[in-house]
């Protein structure tokens, strides 16, 4: 594949486009036929075509020089149709309505226009129109075409990612990602260069980055907790610095009044010089009241400098920062932004020119000439005077436009200029005479407020003799029902006074007043409530009247009536009033404590006409007045009323008698009530609402509720009144009214007394249980929850009577009490006793030690069992006998006493035991002769063990004693060959002997002997061995694995020394031992042997390669370490051994030097230890079949491996590659050289079905043309994992493949190596590994035909 660079406009132009529009005009008009007439090809509508020419002494390279030159000429046109700058403003107006900045729209388009201009594109299909040999060169023309609108939808892609990179570096994150999420969906599908593809991805990753970490800021600022001006400062420098990352940032994305508060608390403040010039350097002072550091941004317009750019971010915080930069032009101007929230700024009130200003003086350079005459004096003083009057209307110009323009009209003559002389110094830079002209040039330094006092007087009287200015900025404000102040702006200096006019509802106008010079308002007292006026002014002096000023038009209003106040709480004062007017905005509310100083409540909206003042205090009196407002003014003031606000009583007090009734206590606070009143609620009821029940007078603090209440919960409040005010309420003193528990049940056991009543409540806390043991009165001893009925005392002394009380409680709240008397409390009995009286009776004895038992109870339990009551005696009783009793058990007592409420505590416990009979009794040879005698006893009491034997004499003795933890004992005298020797066991304690255990026999016999195991059968192993024995009935054969135990395998008669076990799996490696049989015992077991039937290899295949190797393969699932042996032979020769190879191979290339035509045969065979498999079935190749062919195969899901044979006697100059995918046209992916045999394809997909071919060339033509098909598979996915009984592994995954023959599962170990455990069938979607697991383990699938192999699907780790 070549790659072009075209330097004018050239685009990626899609290969697989441009290919099938050359089929569809071969099918259609045989465009690209087999005729070399080139006149005989038709272009499409809507395509563009080209011709290339080329000649060299290569044919090959003859036909590349007119690919280039078609190219060449095809990128000429493109460069004529195509618009780069209309492309990209479309690009720009899809996305932005206002589009861009013109300065950042050059800079696109000339990136855009460069990127086009280097764009690569991949090499085309091309049509040989014509070929021919001129002497040693050849000559090639060729044909190439390309459809238009593809190449205008390929530049789209490429403009608008280069645009996105423009913009992105400009910070402008949104705006790109609004252009380039258009091509987010589709940009998978185009066919561009990889180089292209790269900066498109690069260019998403970059915005969505950006955009993530854009978000994360957004995403702190919108849910950070701010509480005050400290906790915002953080959130603050986050949304300033956004602007560095996001230019265009949404202003949507900050909640903004979230934090208004906060921006409106901050005091900043910019202060600079008020007269600058140009180029001068100037210092700026930012005052700021910020707690905490904060970052802000400074940013300066073209007229000003900021070191090297317009913006910069500093950090501030309480007190003073410096900003500082340089005057570049007449309108500086610095901002000092919040990020958007708000924003401060300076600017100076007047830029000079450089030079021309320096403190308080002027500085200017002005030219003066005149005519020459005869007097030389007079003509310098001419020029002269025309230079300073240049002067002193650029003076006047700078001073007098701040001072008094009106100053500015008069007109310069000699005289003024020689009076402001006074106020010039200057100098004659230069003179000279040209045509009779003298000419001269002044440099001066006007003293600026000399300049201003003498202009000033010198212009006055002048000025006088015209009318002065009219006034402005007239305006009217009532300031009562029957008052309005007028104000207004004085222009002129020359006024002798202002004349103030009147008309009422348009009637003709009366003058009501004229006030003296530079007096700037009046108050006309002479109207009335609810008229329209309308006002103007002027000024006059001796010349005349000024015009008139604007009017205004004002009505006053009728003041509101009917004030009411009501004191509401300590805190809160309800106004309402009358609304007398129709014209009000709203009303104002004042109050006042002595009636001199008022203050402003509140301000209302229009017609409210009731106000509550929260901000009182208690034990206070206050004075209220309201009136009317509107935008000209404000009505008279209602009538003035007064109110008393009582302070709230306190500490309010709830309880409840032994009656049911709620006594109330509170402490009065306040010297103003005149009572106070108490209210009530049910808070357990269908209705909540406060009710009053009853008052008291002025300083009274108790109330009683009379009231019998039922359960519930009640709240009561209280709050003073007097004629005018209610106070606060008191805090609010909850009750809770409980019915008392009944039906008191007690049970006595031991020291504890449990009691149990019945809960009448639903509404206790809990339940308060208190004792009195006659002599320390009633204490609490405890309490229990809520609907606990149970209560469990554990008493101090026993042999004592107790009374118990229980209440219900909730809180402090209690019920009524019930009660109960004469709880006796028992002491136990003492020094139990138990006697074995005969073989099944036992006798139990106690001593008496209560005064208050009714009798006795006597409980007993056998082991670990539950005690059961066995007999209760009468009272004063001491002993009982147990009948009730077996052998083999052992039995506890314990003995209580007992009456009408329970028991005492138990005795101590006393236990016998009739033992039972040790069991399991083995007795096995040990060397020398001699057993070894083991049994089982489960009996914990046994002091030991008594061993017995009856041998050849034929009567029991005892051969020893053991400890009661020991369970063998050998016997030291050897046994006597070919006789019985019998042995029991007894267990002992102190209660006595057990029965004898059952009798073990062994005797003495010789084991057997060259135990061999051989293969038979591909599934039967044969054990032979020798009898070494005369005595013995039979043989017994046991079998293991590696990772079993010994079990019984199965038995065989006496003298029969062969054994076949027929349950056996291949690749699994079996141990055996044998031992013979007797009458009761058995001989030692024979030398262990072992035997396995290794599986042979499964699909054994041979391959001849084109290189005339012989590929070898086989599959082998096997888990053992084996060897593979691999033979060949020729035809008619003897077998012999080509290679061994480790347990991982699956496998070989077999080099053969030297290969003649004729077959070679190969098989396998495997080895593990000192086991081997049989051969596998013999394969074989045979080279005198050869013949020209291709074959192919999937190496993953987008690889394909092509190789070829080329048996022929013509020798190949090269191999041209080439592929039809689902397209439906060849596409040329190689050329090879005449040596070359395969070829990789890595540009395929999966589960597309394509076609290869590879055309033999020779001599610049096609001789030979080789062609298959294959369809690379697609991989597995979603491979998951789930642990099975604790060991097993089950996979799934989904099947994304139609041409797969299987799926291969394959495992590694921690860092080991991939192993292939199992392959499943077609469409099979899960698997079981059945072997242990153990620490880290991976799996990973891919499926596999004949012909390829997926690629893998995702790994995943499974651990124990």
């Amino acid at each position: 594949m070549r790659t072009f660079t075209i330097k004018s406009v050239v685009k990626m132009l899609s290969l697989l486009f441009v290919l099938f529009v050359l089929l569809f005009v071969l099918s259609s008009c045989d465009f690209l036929g087999n005729s070399g007439d080139s006149n005989q090809i038709q272009i499409p509508p809507g395509y563009i075509y080209a011709y290339g020419e080329g000649t060299d002494k290569s044919e090959l390279v003859a036909q590349d020089k007119a690919q280039n030159d078609a190219l060449r000429r095809i990128s000429e046109q493109i460069s004529v149709k195509i618009d780069v700058q209309t492309i990209l403003k479309d690009v720009l107006e899809s996305v932005s309505k206002d589009g861009v900045s013109s300065q950042l729209y050059s800079t696109l388009l000339e990136r855009t226009v460069k990127t086009t201009s280097e764009l690569q594109f991949r090499d085309l299909d091309y049509k040989i129109v014509e070929k021919k040999k001129q002497g040693e060169q050849y000559y090639v023309k060729v044909i190439a075409i390309v459809a238009e609108e593809i190449v205008k939808q390929s530049y789209e892609v490429v403009i608008a990612t280069t645009a996105a990179e423009a913009l992105l570096e400009n910070n402008m994150v949104y705006t790109a990602k609004a252009i380039m999420d258009k091509y987010r969906a589709t940009i998978g599908k185009l066919n561009v260069s990889s180089d292209v593809m790269s900066r498109i991805s690069k260019v998403f990753a970059s915005i969505d980055g950006k955009v993530a970490e854009i978000e994360k800021k957004l995403s702190y600022i919108n849910t950070a907790k701010v509480d005050s001006l400290s906790s915002f400062c953080p959130v603050l420098s986050e949304i300033v610095m956004l602007d560095s990352l996001a230019a265009d940032l949404p202003s949507s994305a900050i909640n903004l009044e979230k934090f208004r508060p906060f921006v409106n608390s901050i005091q900043l403040s910019l202060s600079g010089p008020d007269l600058v010039e140009v180029d001068e350097f100037v210092t700026i002072s930012l005052n700021v009241n910020l707690p905490a550091p904060v970052v802000l941004k400074v940013i300066a317009n073209d007229s000003f400098k900021l070191g090297d750019g317009k913006s910069k971010y500093i950090t501030v915080q309480n007190g003073e920062a410096i900003v500082t930069g340089v005057v570049s032009g007449y309108s500086p101007k610095v901002e000092v932004s919040l990020g958007g929230l708000k924003s401060f700024y300076w600017a100076p009130g007047k830029v000079y020119p450089r030079g021309e200003y320096s403190g308080d003086e002027l500085k200017f350079v002005a030219d003066g000439s005149a005519v020459v005459t005869n007097d030389r004096i007079e003509t310098y003083n001419k020029a002269i005077y025309k230079a300073l009057l240049e002067v002193i209307k650029k003076a006047r110009a700078r001073v007098m436009v701040d001072v008094d323009s009106e100053l500015m009209g008069v007109e310069l003559n000699e005289s003024i200029v020689d009076y402001l002389k006074g106020a010039i110094r200057y100098v004659v830079t230069k003179e000279y005479e040209s045509n009779g002209v003298y000419y001269v040039t002044i440099s001066t330094h006007v003293d600026r407020d000399k300049f201003v006092e003498l202009y000033k007087s010198a212009t006055t009287k002048l000025l006088k003799t015209i009318p002065p200015r009219m006034p402005t900025r007239l305006t009217a404000e009532a300031i009562s029902s029957s008052e309005i102040k007028l104000t207004w702006q004085d222009n002129s200096s020359l006024e002798d006074g202002v004349r103030i006019e009147r008309s009422v509802k348009g009637d003709i106008w009366i003058r009501v007043a004229s006030v003296g010079p530079d007096v700037t308002q009046y108050v006309d007292a002479s109207v009335e409530p609810d008229v329209l006026y309308r006002y103007r002014v002027k000024a006059y002096n001796s010349a005349g009247d000024s015009t008139y000023s604007e009017e205004v038009v004002i009505s006053t209003m009728l003041p509101p009536r009917g004030l009411k106040v009501v004191g509401l709480s300590s805190s809160e004062v309800k106004l309402s009033w009358h609304d007398n007017s129709n014209n009000e905005k709203g009303f104002i509310v004042e109050r006042s404590v002595d009636n001199n100083e008022w203050t402003k409540v509140v301000v209302t909206d229009v017609n409210v006409t009731e106000y509550v003042d929260k901000g009182v205090a208690l034990e206070s009196g206050y004075l209220y007045r309201v009136r009317a407002y509107n935008k000209d003014g404000y009505s008279s003031y209602s009538e003035t009323i007064g109110v008393s606000i009582p302070s709230g009583p306190k500490d309010l007090v709830a309880n409840v008698d032994a009656e049911g009734m709620v006594a109330l206590t509170w402490r009065d606070t306040s010297k103003f009530e005149s009572g106070f009143r108490v209210e009530w609620k049910g808070l357990n009821q269908l209705s909540s609402e406060w009710k009053e029940v009853g008052s008291t007078k002025a300083n009274e603090k108790t109330f009683i509720d009379a009231r019998k209440l039922n359960e519930g919960v009640y709240v009561y409040r209280v709050r003073a009144f007097n004629e005018t005010a209610f106070s606060d309420y008191s805090n609010e003193a909850t009750v809770v009214v409980l019915e008392a528990p009944s039906e008191l049940r007690v049970v006595v056991n031991g020291k504890v007394v449990k009691l149990a009543w019945k809960d009448n409540s639903n509404l206790e806390e809990g339940f308060r249980i208190r004792r009195n043991d006659g002599i320390s009165g009633w204490v609490e001893v405890g309490k229990v929850g809520y609907n606990k009925t149970e209560f469990s005392d554990i008493v101090p002394e026993s042999e004592k009577g107790y009374s118990y009380r229980v209440v219900a409680f909730n809180g402090n709240f209690d019920s009524q009490q019930l009660q109960v008397n004469d709880i006796f409390v028992m002491r136990a009995p003492s020094n139990l006793s138990v006697q074995l009286v005969s073989p099944l009776a036992i006798r139990i004895a106690w001593a008496d030690d209560s005064q208050f038992e009714n009798g006795y109870v006597v409980e007993r339990k056998t082991n670990e069992g539950a005690w059961t009551e066995v007999y209760r005696t009468a009272k004063n009783g001491s002993e009982y006998v147990d009948t009730k009793v077996s052998e083999e058990v052992l039995y506890a007592y314990r003995v209580a006493a007992f009456n009408n409420t329970g028991n005492s505590e138990y005795s101590e416990e006393a236990s016998i035991s009739i033992l039972e009979p040790p069991y399991d009794v083995k007795a096995e040879l040990l060397a020398g002769n001699k057993a070894k005698i083991s049994w089982k006893s489960n009996f914990k009491l046994a002091e030991g063990f008594k061993v017995e034997r009856k041998g050849p004499n034929g009567y029991w003795e005892r051969i020893g004693n053991v400890k009661s933890d020991v369970r063998n004992f050998v016997d030291d005298e050897p046994l006597e060959a070919d006789s019985p020797y019998y042995y029991r066991v007894k267990a002992y304690s102190k209660f006595g002997e057990s029965r004898y255990s059952t009798e073990s026999v062994i005797g003495l016999m010789a084991a057997p002997r060259d135990l061999v195991c051989q293969v038979v059968r591909p599934s039967q192993l044969k054990l032979l061995w020798k009898d070494s024995s005369d005595a013995e009935l039979g043989f017994e054969i046991e079998r293991r694995t590696q990772n079993s135990n010994w079990i019984a395998l199965g038995k065989t008669g006496a003298n029969e020394t062969d054994f076949t076990d027929s349950d056996v799996q291949p690749d699994e490696v079996y141990y055996y031992r044998v031992r013979a049989l007797a009458n009761g015992y058995a001989s030692g077991f024979s030398n262990e042997a072992s035997g396995c039937i290794l599986r042979s290899p499964d699909v054994f295949s041979a391959q001849i390669l084109p290189s005339l190797n012989v590929m070898l393969s086989w599959m082998d699932n096997s888990k053992l370490a084996k060897t593979y042996v691999i033979e060949r032979k020729v035809e008619g020769q003897s077998w012999v051994k080509v290679v061994e190879l480790k347990s991982d191979a699956r496998g070989f290339v077999d080099h053969i030097p030297n290969v003649e035509n004729g077959k070679f045969y190969y098989r396998v065979k495997v080895r593990y230890d000192i086991f081997e498999s049989e051969y596998s079935k013999e394969v074989f190749v045979d080279f005198g079949t050869l013949v020209s062919k291709l074959n192919v195969f999937g190496e993953d899901s987008t690889s394909v491996k092509v190789e070829w044979f080329w048996i022929d006697d013509r020798q190949a100059d090269g191999f041209r590659v080439e592929r039809k995918g689902s397209e439906g046209f060849w596409v040329r992916v190689a050329n090879l050289t005449g040596t070359d045999r395969e070829f990789l394809d890595k540009d395929v997909a999966p589960e597309i079905e394509y076609v290869y071919r590879v055309r033999v060339l020779k001599d610049s033509s096609v001789i030979e043309t080789l062609e298959t098909t294959i369809a690379p598979l697609a991989a597995p996915s979603s491979l998951r994992s789930e642990v099975v009984d604790g060991q097993k592994v089950r996979l799934t995954w989904q099947d994304n493949s139609s041409y797969e023959e299987g799926y291969e599962v394959e495992r590694r170990v921690a860092s080991g190596t991939w192993q292939r455990v199992a392959t499943v069938g077609k469409d099979v979607t899960e698997f079981v590994d059945d072997s242990p697991l153990s620490g880290e383990v991976y799996y990973r699938v891919r499926a596999f035909s004949t012909m390829a192999f997926s690629s893998y699907s995702n790994e995943i780790l499974v651990k124990k």
